[in-house]
């Protein structure tokens, strides 16, 4: 990923290799011969959340890759609870600037991010049409009107990206996607099931972040 600046004097784009940087912090380098490093595709098959019994666990216990696990993981969570289903594909769809396209030969392809494509079809797959979701909050230059005011890339310094939306109540809401310890620890608050909000204590804080790690080391 770069970033690009114009030089006037020269007239050139250079390009600043910022995303680069992460590298040196990685733990483990996964490689196959297949999947995102030959096609650029990726697959939501697993997730993590909060559930009416008011307990954190997996949304499906298939650890495979395949269709079978990509169907049981998509029907586990059109069962999520609504007050914690709608935040996260506003956040999957708005703090997110790619996009899907039919190309010239028929097919759909996905222009952005691999793993921002990956989420947009998520949504899709469990019924939420994303090109609805951002007509109804779109980018806006007027900070009184509703949608989204600002938008903060991602950069390893923070492991984290975030927008900022202006919601129809007046009231504002920062969506953030990144590495699980660094968003958690911006949190005071979690969600429940039935809407409620429950204190998101230090401990309890920890227990998430060690839960999270150690599904990502599966």
């Amino acid at each position: 990923a770069t970033t690009e600046i114009y030089s006037l004097s020269l007239h050139d784009a250079l390009p600043i290799l910022n995303a680069c940087e992460t590298m040196g912090g990685a733990n483990t380098i996964c490689s196959d011969k297949t999947g995102t490093l030959t096609q650029n595709q990726m697959t939501v098959v697993q997730g993590w959340v909060y559930n009416p019994e008011k307990q954190t666990k997996l949304l499906s216990e298939l650890k495979r890759g395949d269709q079978a696990g990509v169907d049981a993981f998509s029907d586990s969570c059109r069962h999520i609870a609504e007050p914690l289903l709608h935040p996260l594909t506003q956040d999957a769809i708005l703090n997110n600037e790619a996009y899907l396209t039919i190309g010239k030969d028929g097919k759909e392809r996905g222009v952005g991010s691999a793993l921002d494509i990956a989420f947009l079809r998520w949504c899709r797959l469990i019924g939420i049409e994303y090109t609805k979701v951002r007509e109804e909050m779109p980018e806006v230059k007027d900070d009184n009107a509703v949608g989204i005011i600002r938008r903060f890339p991602f950069h390893s310094n923070r492991k984290r990206s975030s927008c900022l939306v202006r919601l129809p109540d007046g009231k504002y809401r920062l969506y953030v996607k990144g590495a699980p310890e660094m968003v958690i620890r911006l949190c005071d608050e979690m969600i429940l099931p039935d809407g409620t909000k429950k204190e998101l204590t230090g401990t309890r804080s920890e227990e998430h972040t060690s839960e999270l790690q150690s599904r990502s080391d599966l």
